[in-house]
């Protein structure tokens, strides 16, 4: 019967002839034969409980925004029609710049006695209704805060192909914390934008809410 016969002759335990290459060149076991040479490669068994790894979070410069003094005494008012509250898009010409929106609060004044459904698109749309603002800027970050219907009846929208609603939610008093945005704003000529938009479900009547954005420029 052959036998085996491991050619290890250092091991991590003595440093001055340990090497990372070490591992490739003595898991090549020798198999004594009456013919010729033949060789096995070990495999070494590593306990996985002694692994540990770390992951370096992407460094980048955190902007952000809100919307708790553009009305007076009031937020951002809404009823049961799903409305565009407001865009963000990446204003770089650069087409490896990233826009990673970290987190964003949402809240209401009537807390958790009204309950609200929001959805995320991707892609231009189709804003009908009053005048629509303008771009905002802060850095790279480029956003539009669109009328509610406080002012002139609010805007509307529709979805034209190529848009696609990425993310969905319900809100009853507020959303979660650690909520972050679906996808990355890219810049260049590839930019995207998303768009949050919102309605109220339990009532027409009108509703004001407050929101606040967290982001990164990469």
């Amino acid at each position: 019967m052959a036998t085996m016969t491991p050619i290890i002759t250092a091991t991590p335990g003595d440093p001055p002839t340990y090497s990372v290459a070490m591992a490739e060149t003595f898991s090549w076991i020798p198999i004594q034969n009456e013919v010729r040479p033949l060789y096995a490669q070990a495999s070494y068994i590593t306990n996985l409980k002694e692994l540990s790894s770390y992951f370096e979070e992407e460094t980048g410069n955190l902007l952000s925004f809100n919307n708790h003094s553009i009305n007076v005494n009031r937020g951002w008012e809404m009823d049961n029609t799903m409305r565009p509250m407001i865009s963000i898009q990446n204003g770089s010409a650069d087409a490896e710049s990233l826009i990673e929106i970290v987190e964003y609060q949402i809240g209401n004044n009537n807390a958790t006695q009204s309950t609200l459904m929001y959805e995320w698109y991707e892609g231009p749309l189709t804003i009908n209704g009053a005048a629509v603002p303008a771009w905002n800027s802060l850095g790279d970050i480029q956003y539009r805060i669109y009328q509610d219907t406080h002012s002139n009846g609010g805007n509307t929208f529709s979805a034209p192909n190529g848009t696609y609603m990425r993310h969905s939610g319900i809100i009853i008093g507020r959303n979660p914390e650690d909520d972050e945005g679906p996808v990355l704003l890219k810049g260049g000529s590839s930019r995207n934008m998303l768009t949050l938009c919102i309605r109220r479900l339990d009532s027409n009547t009108h509703l004001d809410v407050w929101f606040a954005f967290t982001c990164k420029i990469m």
